[in-house]
């Protein structure tokens, strides 16, 4: 606590919050100190609504004297908490996240070599109930309704004919009408929900978190991979540290991040997704000729080319049709008359480097470190650290 009484003294300056809190105009504002000693008091005590963290505060002893208050005196009240989290600047928590970093660094516990990047889905402080339609503003029942009206279906009969309506929940026709930046996704465990996507980069070597942010949860882990690094590589660079290299799950494997990465310096150890298909003659047991520039398929069979793509970096070849129907292997390759076509990526230095680095001894060390350092907090945060939901909108 002796280390945390000159952040708490920070915070509490000018250099850090001048211009937050404006004197004598409207309600007195809550002190940034109390503020932030809640947000902590919110994770460990597994709090996510405003009202029970007003009423922990309140009730308990020690948390009110870990935030200065008497037992006479009258701790932050619902409102004032909800509102100084609506009006606390982004900023703010960048500058006191890159504090703590400086801190943790003059104690030893940031080495900023090996990093490892997660994200988590939350639940947004939403319902799908709330979700209108962005053009004409009508909730989704009464758009079914109206959308079957002319058939002179009843609404059950409505319901089970929308059930096979394609993209019908899609992002971009529809959107909470109380959490705007929350966004339909679909979660591990099933269920389609109002989300919020979480993101954290850890030291690998400390479990120290070094970047965070949070996006609308239809945001794919692949999109933003590498503005995650740039942010975390900011924030350590200014404690005089570089990485080397990043561990991230196989959502955040693309051909683009590992190439962009490898461009910013830092060596990715990405596992690639699981191939689509039947072992033994997936895409990845396409065998390539560099001397001859071609593929010889899982038969040894020559592919021929048909085109390639440089917008998807791919090259599509393909075998004769009477050639495959021929093969031993037939209905479990291909089923198609025409042949087995395949799309292949072109042949990618970076991407090679990549798969190296995950089947080594090191990668797959790091691997491991990133289950236990950069993935489990996050089961923990969910579990005891009050964020299975989100508590407040946008």
């Amino acid at each position: 606590m002796k280390r945390w009484s000159g952040i708490w003294s920070w915070i509490g300056s000018g250099e850090a919050t001048g211009g937050v809190c404006a004197e004598g105009v409207g309600r007195p504002s809550l002190d940034p100190v109390v503020f932030v000693k809640l947000m902590l008091v919110s994770y460990f005590e597994n709090v996510v609504t405003d009202s029970e963290l007003a009423f922990r505060a309140a009730d308990s002893l020690s948390i009110r004297r870990f935030l200065g208050y008497g037992l006479e005196e009258r701790t932050p009240e619902r409102t004032t908490i909800l509102k100084c989290r609506q009006r606390w600047p982004e900023e703010m928590s960048a500058m006191i996240l890159r504090r703590v970093l400086e801190q943790l660094a003059g104690e030893g516990l940031v080495k900023g070599e090996h990093l490892g990047t997660d994200t988590v889905l939350i639940d947004a402080n939403a319902a799908m109930d709330s979700l209108r339609h962005r053009e004409f503003g009508i909730s989704y029942q009464e758009f079914v309704r109206a959308l079957y009206s002319q058939e002179g279906t009843s609404a059950s009969e409505a319901a089970r004919e929308d059930a096979h309506r394609p993209r019908k929940g899609s992002n971009a026709e529809w959107v909470s009408g109380t959490d705007p930046e929350a966004a339909g996704a679909v979660h591990p465990d099933g269920p389609t929900a109002l989300s919020d996507r979480l993101d954290a980069t850890v030291d690998l070597e400390t479990g120290a978190v070094v970047q965070i942010g949070a996006e609308p949860g239809n945001v794919r882990d692949s999109v933003d991979l590498p503005q995650r690094l740039e942010e975390a590589k900011a924030n350590l660079e200014e404690l005089g540290l570089t990485p080397t290299d990043v561990t991230a799950d196989r959502g955040h494997h693309s051909e683009e991040n590992v190439i962009e990465l490898e461009a910013m310096g830092v060596s990715p150890i990405i596992r690639a997704g699981t191939p689509a298909g039947p072992a033994g003659f997936r895409e990845q047991d396409v065998a390539y000729l560099p001397e001859e520039d071609i593929y010889l398929c899982p038969a040894a069979q020559r592919l021929t080319r048909r085109s390639s793509s440089s917008a998807e970096g791919r090259v599509h070849s393909r075998a004769s049709g009477e050639t495959c129907q021929q093969c031993e292997h037939f209905g479990v390759c291909t089923k198609s008359a025409a042949g087995r076509t395949i799309a292949c990526a072109a042949v990618c230095e970076e991407v090679e480097r990549n798969r190296e680095r995950v089947h080594s001894v090191e990668g797959r060390f790091l691997l491991g470190q990133h289950r236990q350092r950069a993935e489990g907090p996050w089961s923990y945060a969910k579990l005891y650290g009050g964020v299975a939901r989100m508590g407040p909108r946008g």
